[in-house]
Protein backbone atom coordinates (compact mmCIF):
# COMPACT_ATOMS: atom_id res chain seq x y z
CA UNK A 1 0.00 0.00 0.00
CA UNK A 2 1.28 3.66 -0.90
CA UNK A 3 0.06 6.52 1.36
CA UNK A 4 0.97 10.07 0.63
CA UNK A 5 0.64 11.95 4.17
CA UNK A 6 -0.35 15.47 3.53
CA UNK A 7 0.36 18.65 6.37
CA UNK A 8 0.84 22.42 5.45
CA UNK A 9 3.57 23.12 8.14
CA UNK A 10 5.64 20.52 9.72
CA UNK A 11 7.63 21.99 12.56
CA UNK A 12 7.80 20.50 15.85
CA UNK A 13 4.67 20.45 17.38
CA UNK A 14 2.57 17.79 18.74
CA UNK A 15 0.72 16.76 16.06
CA UNK A 16 3.87 17.38 13.76
CA UNK A 17 5.76 14.43 15.99
CA UNK A 18 2.87 12.10 16.11
CA UNK A 19 3.03 12.02 12.23
CA UNK A 20 7.00 11.70 12.09
CA UNK A 21 6.66 8.73 13.99
CA UNK A 22 4.25 7.39 12.59
CA UNK A 23 5.42 7.45 9.02
CA UNK A 24 9.16 6.43 10.74
CA UNK A 25 7.04 3.49 12.56
CA UNK A 26 5.21 2.31 9.41
CA UNK A 27 7.52 2.96 6.01
CA UNK A 28 8.47 0.01 4.65
CA UNK A 29 6.61 -1.99 7.22
CA UNK A 30 2.90 -1.69 7.22
CA UNK A 31 2.98 0.37 3.80
CA UNK A 32 5.63 2.70 1.72
CA UNK A 33 5.20 6.29 3.03
CA UNK A 34 5.34 9.75 1.20
CA UNK A 35 5.52 12.99 3.10
CA UNK A 36 4.04 15.86 1.37
CA UNK A 37 4.51 19.35 3.26
CA UNK A 38 2.37 22.29 1.64
CA UNK A 39 5.13 24.70 2.92
CA UNK A 40 8.21 23.99 2.70
CA UNK A 41 11.60 24.33 4.44
CA UNK A 42 11.08 22.35 7.63
CA UNK A 43 13.98 20.66 8.90
CA UNK A 44 11.85 18.08 10.67
CA UNK A 45 10.84 16.94 7.24
CA UNK A 46 14.13 17.33 5.68
CA UNK A 47 15.58 14.90 8.77
CA UNK A 48 12.75 12.04 7.39
CA UNK A 49 13.91 12.80 4.22
CA UNK A 50 17.41 11.75 4.97
CA UNK A 51 16.04 8.73 6.70
CA UNK A 52 14.75 7.57 3.38
CA UNK A 53 11.12 9.14 3.54
CA UNK A 54 10.39 10.33 0.14
CA UNK A 55 9.39 13.90 0.66
CA UNK A 56 7.58 16.40 -1.50
CA UNK A 57 7.56 19.83 -0.67
CA UNK A 58 4.98 21.97 -2.85
CA UNK A 59 7.08 25.45 -3.91
CA UNK A 60 5.18 28.37 -2.62
CA UNK A 61 4.68 30.22 -5.98
CA UNK A 62 1.88 32.23 -4.57
CA UNK A 63 0.56 32.38 -1.25
CA UNK A 64 -3.31 31.25 -2.40
CA UNK A 65 -4.04 27.71 -1.52
CA UNK A 66 -5.52 27.36 -5.39
CA UNK A 67 -2.05 26.87 -7.06
CA UNK A 68 -0.84 24.23 -4.24
CA UNK A 69 -4.54 22.23 -5.02
CA UNK A 70 -3.32 21.64 -8.92
CA UNK A 71 0.01 21.00 -7.52
CA UNK A 72 -1.02 18.16 -5.11
CA UNK A 73 -3.44 17.08 -7.34
CA UNK A 74 -0.58 15.91 -10.19
CA UNK A 75 1.23 14.71 -7.36
CA UNK A 76 -1.08 12.58 -6.60
CA UNK A 77 -2.42 11.60 -9.82
CA UNK A 78 1.58 10.65 -10.73
CA UNK A 79 1.98 8.77 -7.61
CA UNK A 80 -0.18 5.54 -7.82
CA UNK A 81 -1.07 6.19 -4.35
CA UNK A 82 -4.09 4.37 -2.25
CA UNK A 83 -4.51 6.38 0.53
CA UNK A 84 -3.88 10.53 0.90
CA UNK A 85 -4.11 10.93 4.85
CA UNK A 86 -3.67 14.14 5.45
CA UNK A 87 -3.48 15.63 9.11
CA UNK A 88 -4.90 19.17 10.89
CA UNK A 89 -7.45 21.46 8.94
CA UNK A 90 -5.75 23.92 6.70
CA UNK A 91 -3.32 20.69 4.91
CA UNK A 92 -6.79 18.66 4.51
CA UNK A 93 -8.78 21.14 2.91
CA UNK A 94 -6.24 21.38 -0.06
CA UNK A 95 -5.39 17.28 -0.22
CA UNK A 96 -9.30 16.61 -0.15
CA UNK A 97 -9.62 19.59 -2.56
CA UNK A 98 -6.97 18.03 -4.42
CA UNK A 99 -7.77 14.75 -4.57
CA UNK A 100 -11.44 15.22 -5.96
CA UNK A 101 -11.35 13.38 -9.17
CA UNK A 102 -13.03 10.69 -10.69
CA UNK A 103 -10.48 7.44 -9.92
CA UNK A 104 -9.06 9.27 -7.06
CA UNK A 105 -7.49 7.45 -3.55
CA UNK A 106 -9.11 6.83 -0.96
CA UNK A 107 -8.77 10.43 1.37
CA UNK A 108 -8.81 9.94 5.48
CA UNK A 109 -8.61 12.94 7.56
CA UNK A 110 -6.99 13.15 11.35
CA UNK A 111 -8.28 15.90 13.60
CA UNK A 112 -5.40 16.39 16.63
CA UNK A 113 -8.30 18.96 18.82
CA UNK A 114 -11.84 19.45 19.85
CA UNK A 115 -11.79 23.00 18.15
CA UNK A 116 -15.65 23.52 19.31
CA UNK A 117 -14.95 27.63 18.29
CA UNK A 118 -14.02 26.76 14.58
CA UNK A 119 -15.89 28.52 12.33
CA UNK A 120 -19.42 28.40 10.70
CA UNK A 121 -17.55 28.65 7.26
CA UNK A 122 -14.61 26.60 7.87
CA UNK A 123 -17.34 23.74 8.84
CA UNK A 124 -19.80 24.42 5.93
CA UNK A 125 -16.31 23.78 3.75
CA UNK A 126 -16.18 20.58 6.00
CA UNK A 127 -19.31 19.51 5.08
CA UNK A 128 -18.94 20.10 1.15
CA UNK A 129 -15.63 18.09 1.23
CA UNK A 130 -16.86 14.74 3.19
CA UNK A 131 -18.39 13.23 0.22
CA UNK A 132 -14.71 12.82 -0.79
CA UNK A 133 -13.23 11.90 2.51
CA UNK A 134 -14.19 7.85 3.02
CA UNK A 135 -13.05 8.25 7.20
CA UNK A 136 -11.76 10.12 9.96
CA UNK A 137 -9.50 9.73 12.55
CA UNK A 138 -9.35 11.15 15.77
CA UNK A 139 -7.06 10.94 18.87
CA UNK A 140 -9.57 10.83 21.47
CA UNK A 141 -13.28 10.09 22.25
CA UNK A 142 -13.83 14.04 22.51
CA UNK A 143 -12.25 14.78 19.22
CA UNK A 144 -14.34 11.77 17.66
CA UNK A 145 -17.72 13.93 19.10
CA UNK A 146 -16.00 17.25 17.72
CA UNK A 147 -15.54 15.32 14.14
CA UNK A 148 -18.98 14.48 14.02
CA UNK A 149 -20.27 17.89 15.13
CA UNK A 150 -18.17 19.63 12.78
CA UNK A 151 -18.06 17.70 9.62
CA UNK A 152 -21.48 16.10 9.74
CA UNK A 153 -20.55 12.85 9.86
CA UNK A 154 -21.42 9.45 11.61
CA UNK A 155 -20.05 8.19 14.46
CA UNK A 156 -19.04 5.24 12.27
CA UNK A 157 -16.79 6.83 9.90
CA UNK A 158 -14.58 8.25 12.83
CA UNK A 159 -11.91 5.79 13.72
CA UNK A 160 -10.71 6.88 17.40
CA UNK A 161 -6.36 5.93 17.61
CA UNK A 162 -4.25 7.42 20.90
CA UNK A 163 -1.08 9.31 20.63
CA UNK A 164 2.07 7.14 20.81
CA UNK A 165 4.85 7.69 23.30
CA UNK A 166 8.24 6.76 22.35
CA UNK A 167 9.01 4.27 25.64
CA UNK A 168 12.92 4.44 24.92
CA UNK A 169 13.38 8.29 25.64
CA UNK A 170 10.37 9.32 28.21
CA UNK A 171 10.76 6.98 30.92
CA UNK A 172 10.99 7.28 34.47
CA UNK A 173 14.76 7.91 36.10
CA UNK A 174 16.84 8.56 39.29
CA UNK A 175 15.45 11.64 40.91
CA UNK A 176 17.52 14.09 43.48
CA UNK A 177 16.38 15.15 46.27
CA UNK A 178 15.27 18.88 46.55
CA UNK A 179 15.29 21.39 49.11
CA UNK A 180 12.50 23.52 46.86
CA UNK A 181 9.95 21.64 44.85
CA UNK A 182 9.96 22.33 40.96
CA UNK A 183 6.52 22.55 38.86
CA UNK A 184 7.00 22.68 35.18
CA UNK A 185 5.24 22.38 31.85
CA UNK A 186 6.24 22.17 27.91
CA UNK A 187 3.66 23.43 25.44
CA UNK A 188 3.76 26.65 23.55
CA UNK A 189 3.30 29.88 24.79
CA UNK A 190 -0.32 30.72 23.67
CA UNK A 191 -3.80 31.72 24.85
CA UNK A 192 -4.36 27.98 24.45
CA UNK A 193 -2.36 26.59 27.20
CA UNK A 194 -3.52 28.90 30.27
CA UNK A 195 -0.24 29.66 31.45
CA UNK A 196 -1.73 32.64 32.69
CA UNK A 197 -3.85 30.90 35.24
CA UNK A 198 -0.70 29.04 36.49
CA UNK A 199 0.79 32.41 37.00
CA UNK A 200 -2.19 33.49 38.88
CA UNK A 201 -2.46 30.48 40.92
CA UNK A 202 1.16 30.84 41.68
CA UNK A 203 1.30 33.41 44.79
CA UNK A 204 -1.66 30.84 46.47
CA UNK A 205 0.83 28.25 46.38
CA UNK A 206 3.89 30.33 47.51
CA UNK A 207 1.80 31.07 50.45
CA UNK A 208 1.81 27.74 51.48
CA UNK A 209 5.10 26.54 50.42
CA UNK A 210 8.29 27.56 48.30
CA UNK A 211 7.90 26.39 44.76
CA UNK A 212 10.07 27.06 41.52
CA UNK A 213 8.45 27.06 37.90
CA UNK A 214 10.23 26.18 34.74
CA UNK A 215 8.03 26.30 31.54
CA UNK A 216 9.57 25.25 28.15
CA UNK A 217 8.17 26.46 25.19
CA UNK A 218 7.88 29.93 22.78
CA UNK A 219 5.09 31.59 21.40
CA UNK A 220 3.08 34.30 21.01
CA UNK A 221 2.12 35.30 24.25
CA UNK A 222 5.52 34.81 25.52
CA UNK A 223 6.28 38.69 26.25
CA UNK A 224 2.85 38.51 28.44
CA UNK A 225 3.70 36.09 30.63
CA UNK A 226 7.24 37.08 31.17
CA UNK A 227 5.34 40.65 32.63
CA UNK A 228 2.59 38.72 34.15
CA UNK A 229 5.34 36.73 36.29
CA UNK A 230 7.58 39.79 37.05
CA UNK A 231 9.21 38.90 40.55
CA UNK A 232 7.82 35.63 40.93
CA UNK A 233 10.04 31.98 40.87
CA UNK A 234 9.41 31.68 37.20
CA UNK A 235 11.90 30.52 34.28
CA UNK A 236 10.74 30.37 30.76
CA UNK A 237 13.30 28.01 29.35
CA UNK A 238 12.30 28.50 25.65
CA UNK A 239 11.85 26.05 22.78
CA UNK A 240 13.68 22.33 23.84
CA UNK A 241 13.55 19.97 19.99
CA UNK A 242 15.72 17.62 21.49
CA UNK A 243 13.45 14.54 22.83
CA UNK A 244 15.90 13.50 25.26
CA UNK A 245 16.09 16.81 26.89
CA UNK A 246 12.31 17.59 27.00
CA UNK A 247 12.24 13.70 28.53
CA UNK A 248 15.31 14.92 31.22
CA UNK A 249 13.19 18.10 31.84
CA UNK A 250 10.21 15.93 33.20
CA UNK A 251 12.28 13.50 34.94
CA UNK A 252 13.31 16.82 36.85
CA UNK A 253 9.84 17.99 38.40
CA UNK A 254 8.09 17.35 41.08
CA UNK A 255 4.70 17.79 39.41
CA UNK A 256 3.75 18.78 35.71
CA UNK A 257 1.20 21.42 34.93
CA UNK A 258 -1.17 22.05 31.96
CA UNK A 259 -3.90 24.23 32.60
CA UNK A 260 -5.05 24.16 28.70
CA UNK A 261 -8.50 25.49 27.62
CA UNK A 262 -8.78 22.99 24.79
CA UNK A 263 -6.79 20.13 23.76
CA UNK A 264 -6.90 16.71 21.47
CA UNK A 265 -5.17 14.14 23.55
CA UNK A 266 -1.92 16.35 25.04
CA UNK A 267 1.30 14.52 24.27
CA UNK A 268 3.04 16.33 26.98
CA UNK A 269 0.98 14.99 29.90
CA UNK A 270 1.26 11.09 28.18
CA UNK A 271 4.84 12.13 28.18
CA UNK A 272 5.25 13.48 31.42
CA UNK A 273 3.09 10.29 33.07
CA UNK A 274 5.52 8.18 30.81
CA UNK A 275 8.31 9.65 32.98
CA UNK A 276 6.45 8.84 36.16
CA UNK A 277 5.64 12.35 37.34
CA UNK A 278 2.19 13.55 38.95
CA UNK A 279 0.10 15.65 36.54
CA UNK A 280 -2.43 18.61 36.84
CA UNK A 281 -4.25 19.82 34.30
CA UNK A 282 -7.72 20.99 33.48
CA UNK A 283 -10.79 19.27 32.43
CA UNK A 284 -10.16 20.28 28.96
CA UNK A 285 -12.35 17.85 26.10
CA UNK A 286 -9.33 15.35 25.54
CA UNK A 287 -7.09 15.46 28.72
CA UNK A 288 -9.56 13.37 30.96
CA UNK A 289 -8.84 10.43 28.51
CA UNK A 290 -5.25 10.69 29.12
CA UNK A 291 -4.74 10.85 33.12
CA UNK A 292 -5.47 8.31 35.60
CA UNK A 293 -8.10 7.53 37.69
CA UNK A 294 -7.58 9.51 40.73
CA UNK A 295 -5.69 12.41 38.84
CA UNK A 296 -6.40 16.17 39.64
CA UNK A 297 -8.36 17.75 37.07
CA UNK A 298 -9.81 21.19 37.56
CA UNK A 299 -12.21 23.32 35.58
CA UNK A 300 -10.71 25.47 32.96
CA UNK A 301 -9.94 29.06 33.99
CA UNK A 302 -10.27 28.26 38.04
CA UNK A 303 -7.46 29.81 39.68
CA UNK A 304 -7.84 28.70 43.20
CA UNK A 305 -8.81 25.23 42.14
CA UNK A 306 -5.76 24.95 40.31
CA UNK A 307 -3.71 26.22 43.26
CA UNK A 308 -5.33 23.61 45.68
CA UNK A 309 -4.73 21.05 43.22
CA UNK A 310 -1.09 21.65 43.10
CA UNK A 311 -0.74 21.68 46.50
CA UNK A 312 -2.26 18.53 47.06
CA UNK A 313 -0.09 16.99 44.00
CA UNK A 314 2.66 18.50 46.01
CA UNK A 315 1.84 16.38 48.93
CA UNK A 316 1.52 13.06 47.14
CA UNK A 317 -2.28 12.97 47.44
CA UNK A 318 -2.94 13.04 43.25
CA UNK A 319 -1.66 9.57 41.76
CA UNK A 320 1.84 9.31 39.66
CA UNK A 321 0.95 6.19 38.03
CA UNK A 322 3.49 5.82 35.57
CA UNK A 323 1.93 4.90 31.89
CA UNK A 324 2.71 2.41 29.81
CA UNK A 325 1.82 4.50 26.39
CA UNK A 326 1.32 2.35 23.37
CA UNK A 327 4.12 2.71 20.43
CA UNK A 328 4.17 4.40 17.43
CA UNK A 329 4.14 0.75 15.72
CA UNK A 330 1.10 -0.32 17.51
CA UNK A 331 -0.93 2.97 16.26
CA UNK A 332 0.74 2.54 12.99
CA UNK A 333 -0.98 -1.09 13.11
CA UNK A 334 -4.36 0.82 13.86
CA UNK A 335 -3.90 3.08 11.42
CA UNK A 336 -3.43 0.66 8.42
CA UNK A 337 -6.61 -1.04 9.50
CA UNK A 338 -8.49 2.13 9.17
CA UNK A 339 -6.58 2.82 5.97
CA UNK A 340 -7.54 -0.86 4.53
CA UNK A 341 -11.35 0.08 5.61
CA UNK A 342 -11.16 3.41 3.09
CA UNK A 343 -9.53 1.48 -0.04
CA UNK A 344 -12.19 -1.22 0.81
CA UNK A 345 -15.05 1.46 1.03
CA UNK A 346 -13.42 3.37 -2.09
CA UNK A 347 -13.08 0.56 -4.15
CA UNK A 348 -16.60 -0.72 -3.72
CA UNK A 349 -18.40 2.56 -4.56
Amino acid sequence: MRVLHVIAHFDRGGSELQLAGLIRAAHGVHWDATLCVLNPGYPLAHELHEQGIPLVELEQRRRRDLGRVARLRSTIRAGGFDVVHSTLWRGSLVARAAASFRGRPAVVMAERAAEWFRPARERAVDHVLRRVTDRYVGNSEAVKEFICWAHGVGPDRVAVIGNAVDDTVFHPGPTSPRTVARIGSVGRLATQKGYDVLLAALPAVLARRPVEVEIVGAGEQEGALRRQAGALPVRFAGRIDDQGEVAAFLRGLDVFVLPTRFEGLPNSILEARACGVPVVATAAPGVAEAMPSGSHLVPIDDVPALAEAILAALDGASSSETLRPPSFDDVARSHLEVFQAAVHQRRAR
